[in-house]
C-alpha cells in the first residue's frame, strides 16, 4: 500500500486527456465510528471525533452506457479526541489528547446507473489516502502513592504520526438516489471500513465512517 496512492495520483495525470469527465464537486460530512471503545468501572478507553470535511472531484471513464469507472482524488481534514482513564485513588493515569490531519486521498469506484435518463447509482471501491499534515497535543497525567515512581504531567504538542499512520486505506460503497442530469445539487450517501486506521500505543484501531455527500453540478 507504501505506492498505491502515487500510482493513483500518476494514472490521473496520465489519463485525463482521455476521460468523460463529469462536472460535479462532491462535498462531504462524514462520522467516523471507532472499534473497541471501551468504557467501565476498570477505565476508559475510546476515540471519538467531530464529522470529517472532506471535497473530491469525480473523474469518469465509460465502459458502457449504463456503467462507469470513476477516480475521486479529494483532500479531508480529520480531527479525533482520544481519551484513556485507568488506576485508582493510589496510582493511575491518564491520557487526554486532541489529534488533527489534513490528508489527500484517491477512491477507484465502480459506479453502475439504475435508471436511464437519471443520476440514481450505486458504487463501490477502494480509497488510500496519505497524511500532509497532522498534530497530537494534549496532557499526560501519572498520579502514584508511591514515593519510587513519581506522579508527572506532560504537555503534549508534536506532529500526529503516532496516531495517523503514514497511509491509510479501507472500501467504500455508495447509492445516490434519483436525480435529474441537470440539476444543482445531488445527494448521495457513502459507507466506508478503514481497517487498522488508527494507532492507540501500539494498538492498531479500525472505523467505519458514514458520509453524507452533496454532488455540485458546476
Amino acid at each position: 500500500m507504501k505506492y498505491l496512492f502515487s500510482i493513483l495520483i500518476i494514472i490521473v495525470l496520465s489519463l485525463q486527456g482521455f476521460s468523460q469527465r463529469t462536472n460535479d464537486l462532491k462535498i462531504g460530512l462524514g462520522q467516523a465510528i471507532f472499534l473497541g471503545n471501551e468504557s467501565g468501572a476498570t477505565g476508559v478507553n475510546k476515540i471519538n471525533g467531530l464529522p470529517t470535511f472532506f471535497i473530491e472531484k469525480p473523474i469518469a471513464f465509460t465502459i458502457d452506457r449504463d456503467e462507469k469507472i470513476c477516480l475521486n482524488p479529494g483532500i479531508a481534514v480529520f480531527y479525533f479526541h482520544e481519551l484513556e482513564e485507568w488506576g485508582d485513588e493510589n496510582a493511575g493515569g491518564s491520557k487526554d489528547l486532541n489529534n488533527f490531519s489534513i490528508n489527500g486521498y484517491v477512491k477507484l469506484l465502480f459506479k453502475q446507473m439504475i435508471q436511464r435518463r437519471s443520476e440514481a447509482y450505486i458504487y463501490f471501491g477502494g480509497i488510500t489516502g496519505i497524511h500532509m499534515y497532522s498534530n497530537t497535543s494534549g496532557e499526560k497525567i501519572i498520579f502514584s502513592q508511591n514515593v519510587n515512581n513519581p506522579s508527572f504531567e506532560e504537555a503534549v504538542n508534536k506532529t500526529g504520526k503516532d496516531f495517523f499512520n503514514t497511509i491509510y486505506y479501507g472500501v467504500v460503497a455508495g447509492f445516490q438516489p434519483n436525480a435529474k442530469i441537470t440539476a444543482l445539487i445531488k445527494p448521495s450517501f457513502e459507507f466506508a471500513f478503514y481497517p487498522s486506521f488508527v494507532s492507540k500505543e501500539i494498538e492498531k484501531v479500525s472505523a467505519v465512517q458514514v458520509s453524507v455527500l452533496l454532488g455540485i453540478n458546476l
